[in-house]
């Protein structure tokens, strides 16, 4: 597998609303596995089209009947104009994770 160019990756923000609590926990660690928690129940991960798919293909194995998960994809220049109110900042685009 070749490795991920940081120009080939886009934000994407990852919104989801689960009905049950166990439901919910799975896909909050799947999506820990891919980005950061902004909010409760909101990730930003930077990521190229290929993780894009394989987060999704991961999270349709755990999402019910009634769950709704939304992704939005920014590019780069739309990224740039994402505004923080309150005690949180931007997710940063890191070309690695430290694990």
């Amino acid at each position: 597998m070749r490795p991920v160019l940081s120009s080939e990756r886009r934000l994407v923000v990852v919104a989801y609303d689960i009905a049950h609590d166990d439901r919910r926990d799975v896909v909050a660690r799947v999506l820990a596995r891919y980005g950061e928690r902004v909010l409760e129940s909101v990730f930003e991960c930077w990521l190229a089209p290929a993780q894009i798919e394989a987060l999704r293909t991961a999270l349709a194995r755990v999402v019910g009947l009634g769950d709704s998960v939304r992704f939005y994809a920014l590019c780069r220049r739309d990224w740039r104009h994402v505004a923080v109110d309150g005690a949180s900042e931007t997710t940063k685009d890191w070309d690695y994770r430290l694990v």
